[in-house]
């Protein structure tokens, strides 16, 4: 049986969602209605929240096995909540897929800055990366 994911951080990146699942899935550019996106407070990752009239643009990934979606739980951690959600592709198609939403009770953990894909991709994603291979705490 294999499941669909949105991802919409640091699992965008090909060599980070590959350190932690052990393959490149291929991924298709979609939007997540009714999110918002932020960076959390002393993390280089980000989170999403519920936020109606938002929008979060991420990669839909359709075909990810029972033990591949363990590796996305067990790296996402209890900061996440898996919950399925709906994205549309860039083409126009809709899907249900699992999000990794950010748990209630760590609310306070959000920034009130969004997220910066760009400064991740400077600054953290080569550390990053050796933590996720060597199996550590990225961030």
């Amino acid at each position: 049986m294999s499941h669909r994911v949105f991802v919409y951080g640091t699992l965008q990146f090909p060599a980070i969602i590959a350190a932690v699942m052990g393959r490149t899935p291929v991924g298709t550019a979609a939007t997540l209605d009714g999110y918002a996106r932020y960076a959390v407070k002393r993390a280089p990752y980000p989170a999403i929240v519920p936020s109606p009239g938002e929008q979060v643009r991420g990669l839909f990934i359709g075909e990810i096995g029972p033990a591949e979606l363990a590796c996305l739980d067990d790296f996402e951690g209890e900061l996440y909540r898996r919950e399925p959600v709906t994205v549309t592709t860039d083409d126009g198609d809709e899907f249900e897929a699992y999000a990794y939403v950010l748990r209630r009770r760590f609310r306070a953990s959000l920034a009130d800055a969004p997220w910066d894909e760009q400064d991740f991709a400077a600054r953290w994603h080569d550390p990053y990366v050796r933590a996720c291979r060597a199996g550590g705490e990225p961030g």
